[in-house]
């Protein structure tokens, strides 16, 4: 099971879930050798959404590239989504709870909801994806 967290952005609305990085995501280098790897979720400046985006110690590790990019449309200006800590006493409060973080497109203030759902995924139902070596889409698998 997989809980699904929701964002949205108090000025402009636009909204989104962690739902861009569920799944199995792998980078395929240039000897065929498929290596698993964990996005970040982010919001894209380019997108102007929520999407998956590379983690720039593995870009760095793997391929001595110091820019992590955005897996949708390959920009490297997003913003990291941090995890979230609500304090105990506002978990009991269904309302979305206000984050640190500021939309970088508007200014608005980034809206945490955690009042949402777990979701069961049955081995295999999330789509895998696979990524070259400059993080475009090889290709995506049901």
């Amino acid at each position: 099971m997989v809980k699904l967290e929701s964002y949205v952005c108090s000025k402009c609305g636009v909204s989104g879930s962690n739902r861009p990085v569920w799944g199995p995501f792998y980078y395929i280098l240039d000897d065929k050798t498929k290596v698993n790897f964990r996005p970040l979720l982010a919001l894209c400046n380019e997108c102007n959404k929520f999407v998956a985006a590379e983690n720039e110690n593995i870009t760095n590790e793997l391929f001595s590239r110091n820019e992590a990019r955005c897996l949708s449309c390959g920009s490297n200006q997003f913003m990291n989504i941090e995890p979230v800590n609500i304090p105990r006493d506002r978990l009991l409060i269904k309302a979305p709870f206000r984050t640190t973080m500021i939309h970088p497109n508007c200014g608005g203030r980034i809206y945490f909801e955690h009042d949402t759902p777990y979701l069961f995924y049955p081995l295999g139902a999330l789509e895998i994806q696979y990524f070259d070596k400059e993080g475009r889409l090889i290709k995506q698998i049901q």
